[in-house]
């Protein structure tokens, strides 16, 4: 179930979100059909997405390279000719 509170602070931009995940590492982030708002980072920062739960997302390419490790990964489609990912692991469903 989507959590309104996990998705504005993900929307707040990788440095932000990863800010947020370093304060509360008991949290399972649940972004699942949230409307994301996917930034780029300034600088080489990425998103940090180990474990979170994610359900019938599109993830662009422009991202560059993600983290999914132990993450729950479900109905997602990858924009785009390239992606660059670490789902060790992950669980996906397709």
């Amino acid at each position: 179930m989507t959590n309104s509170d996990h998705v504005a602070q993900f929307n707040k931009g990788p440095a932000e979100w990863n800010l947020w995940r370093r304060n509360n590492i008991g949290v399972t982030p649940d972004i699942s059909g949230g409307s994301l708002c996917w930034k780029q980072s300034e600088g080489d920062e990425q998103y940090n997405l180990n474990g979170i739960t994610l359900t019938s997302s599109d993830l662009p390419e422009s991202l560059g390279s993600l983290n999914f490790r132990g993450a729950q990964l479900i109905d997602i489609k990858f924009i785009g000719e390239k992606v660059i990912a670490d789902f060790s692991q992950a669980t996906l469903v397709i």
